[in-house]
């Protein structure tokens, strides 16, 4: 297969040039070479030397419209909006990162390619240039690739290519295949209420009453975030009705997709779960409840003076980072030490003091696998194992001598 990539070397003066070169596997076996300048040129000479695929086929006789990329793109998004060969609709706030990442991503880069130049290498080759973007992290490259490959399998099922050809290509992410200890920042119990009590104090002293509103809302937040571990998508989207002050609970049934600035379904089927609110806790919110929250008409538990949800940036910028900071709880660049996820941590820190086991504590944070819960929060449980060594020690000891 033919291949277009960039040359550089070094003259003798001290210049560096540079080419693209087309590397080919000629009829007679052996690996030719050719050099252009530029690079559409050099695609054109690709484009003429590598031999018929299986995935190039004519585009007559099927059932799409789509010649480019960026048709194709559209008529993947239209799909998806009915659900995608018999599955159910995506929702909305999949949806629209899907509309994000094809208007901002594929179509600028590829919208114009033609669908009969999706040759496996050249696939490739677009992949790599994603890759080598330096712009985008690689988290996002991973996801622009993702829809692109589900957009390029859906016309294969409308017999567009004979064979998938962006199939078995990915872009990797390294992976944590363990947490050790230290890398999962938690509060301590010193901290966390050292944190909370200051949101207090400010939400009773502060002089502007925006200012003593804003800090009454961010008191809770926090206290209910540390008390429950709820993520910060749930918090932020906390319908009213999902607290039962009666019960003593709260049902955890959307969350806040902030990256959209939407709300959807949790996180994972699993996420739908009941918490457990303590008593002072369920006062702390009936407090807020009826007295800062009476005149508003939004559904939100925390929601900002327009009856939207908080968004993360607001969340961190303006409640956590300034408690962190008045604190002194900075790190030897001045940022916060902590980030607003850690309010989770701490919980499952509590859970773990208190001789929940693994399953208990995955169960209450609304974890998919039990997996997650032990590479997370596996290295704080070595107390436990030592404690639990030491009795056995001692049974040992009193039974057998």
């Amino acid at each position: 297969m033919a291949y277009v990539g960039k040359k550089t070397w070094t003259s003798p003066n001290g210049k560096l040039n540079t080419v693209n070169e087309v590397r080919w596997r000629h009829i007679d076996g052996k690996i030719k070479r050719k050099t252009f300048k530029k690079r559409k040129d050099a695609e054109e000479w690709r484009r003429k030397v590598e031999p018929l695929e299986p995935s190039r086929v004519a585009l007559t006789g099927v059932s799409t419209t789509a010649k480019t990329v960026e048709e194709a793109t559209s008529e993947y998004l239209n799909a998806s909006k009915v659900g995608l060969n018999g599955k159910p609709p995506v929702e909305a706030s999949s949806l629209l990162t899907m509309e994000t990442v094809c208007r901002a991503q594929i179509c600028p880069r590829w919208g114009q390619i033609k669908l009969t130049d999706l040759t496996p290498s050249y696939v490739i080759t677009l992949r790599d240039q994603l890759v080598s973007d330096q712009r985008i992290e690689r988290s996002y490259q991973r996801l622009v690739w993702r829809h692109f490959k589900a957009t390029v399998a859906y016309m294969t099922s409308k017999g567009v290519f004979a064979v998938d050809p962006v199939a078995g290509t990915a872009i990797y992410a390294k992976k944590r295949e363990s947490f050790e200890e230290g890398e999962v920042q938690i509060p301590t119990l010193q901290e966390a209420k050292a944190i909370v009590d200051l949101a207090r104090e400010w939400s009773q002293t502060m002089k502007n009453k925006k200012s003593r509103r804003h800090w009454k809302r961010s008191y809770v937040m926090t206290r209910l975030g540390f008390e429950t571990g709820l993520r910060l998508g749930e918090l932020a989207a906390l319908p009213l009705h999902a607290v039962n002050l009666q019960t003593r609970t709260i049902k955890v049934v959307q969350t806040a997709k902030f990256n959209v600035g939407v709300i959807g379904k949790p996180k994972t089927s699993n996420a739908y779960r009941e918490v457990a609110l303590s008593s002072k806790m369920t006062e702390e919110l009936r407090w807020y409840i009826d007295e800062v929250r009476q005149a508003e008409e939004s559904t939100f538990v925390f929601a900002t003076q327009s009856g939207d949800f908080v968004r993360y940036s607001s969340l961190r910028a303006e409640m956590w980072v300034p408690l962190l900071k008045a604190l002194d709880l900075v790190n030897h660049e001045g940022k916060a030490k902590y980030t607003p996820h850690s309010m989770r941590h701490f919980r499952a820190s509590t859970l773990i003091r208190s001789g929940a086991n693994h399953l208990a504590i995955k169960k209450e944070l609304g974890h998919s696998k039990i997996e997650l819960t032990i590479n997370l929060y596996g290295h704080l449980f070595k107390e436990d194992d030592e404690a639990r060594r030491q009795k056995v020690e001692e049974i040992s000891t009193a039974v057998f001598g």
